[in-house]
């Protein structure tokens, strides 16, 4: 199992017999952004350019998380947050994700 999700991700491309600039093509992410992905130096990728990538691999967005190690306090709050309803999980992630300075450039 990978330690992340930037591991799983550079696994899953190597299982497929694919480099980094044939998965940039594939998913129209640059490759410079799916080099520093796998490095784990992406910072705040945006969640259409991850999804881009795992849809070019053949996943879900769901997939990259259910083959990574979480720790229990992630595991936990995942569990937490599948538990409510979903305009109320949406607007605890909106929240969340502009408290780490994600945004998400469409």
């Amino acid at each position: 199992m990978a330690k992340s999700y930037n591991d799983f991700i550079r696994q899953k491309r190597l299982s497929k017999g694919l480099t980094i600039e044939q998965l940039a093509e594939l998913s129209h992410v640059s490759r410079y952004t799916i080099s520093r992905l796998e490095l784990g130096e992406s910072g705040s990728i945006s969640l259409s350019k991850l999804e881009k990538i795992v849809h070019a691999l053949d996943m879900e967005i769901g997939d990259i998380f259910k083959h990574s190690v979480i720790d229990d306090k992630t595991d936990n709050f995942i569990k937490f947050m599948n538990t409510m309803k979903e305009r109320d999980r949406q607007s605890y992630i909106d929240l969340f994700m502009e408290i780490i300075g994600f945004v998400d450039s469409k």
